[in-house]
């Protein structure tokens, strides 16, 4: 649909199949009732993140946030926390005075934050299992061994899978 064509501007013709392949796969008229849903939400508050996170909660569902470094994930994380308890992963700073600086500047009363390793995952889990959200970075390198190679935009990336455990 349109949004595709958006996505996808200048993409070679391979790539844009793929897509609409994997778009297939999805139920596409309850994707288009939650969405109608969401934006008429959105349209009366004006906000909507909000409309998804009440439509989740109002379910009882817990939710997994994504957000990459090249968009807000440090503004991102302290906004959800004005509203839910949110627990994100993090890979803490090599140096000392950095480290500090970092904590400091996310220490919020509803966020936490998970060192990623082993004992942080399990943290994020649950919190999962409490149905409170979770947030990641899905573009960091994952440890070898944690990771798959998937093409992305005709290029091979060593990719976590992490994610996709935690649904």
């Amino acid at each position: 649909g349109l949004n595709l064509k958006h996505v996808v501007a200048g993409a070679e013709p391979a790539q844009v199949a793929r897509l609409r392949a994997v778009r297939a796969g999805r139920d596409e008229a309850a994707c288009g009732v939650a969405l109608d849903a969401l934006t008429a939400a959105a349209r009366a508050n004006g906000n909507l993140l909000a409309a998804a996170v009440d439509a989740a909660r109002a379910q009882g569902k817990a939710l997994l946030f994504l957000t990459p470094h090249m968009g807000c994930f440090e503004v991102a994380a302290q906004y959800a926390a004005r509203y839910i308890p949110i627990t994100v992963l993090y890979r803490p700073a090599r140096q000392p005075w950095l480290r500090e600086l970092e904590e400091t500047a996310r220490a919020r009363p509803a966020l936490s934050t998970a060192p990623a390793s082993l004992a942080g995952v399990r943290q994020m889990v649950r919190a999962l299992r409490r149905g409170e959200t979770v947030g990641l970075l899905p573009d960091q390198v994952p440890p070898e061994g944690l990771g798959v190679w998937a093409p992305f935009f005709g290029r091979p990336a060593y990719t976590m899978t992490l994610a996709a455990r935690m649904v």
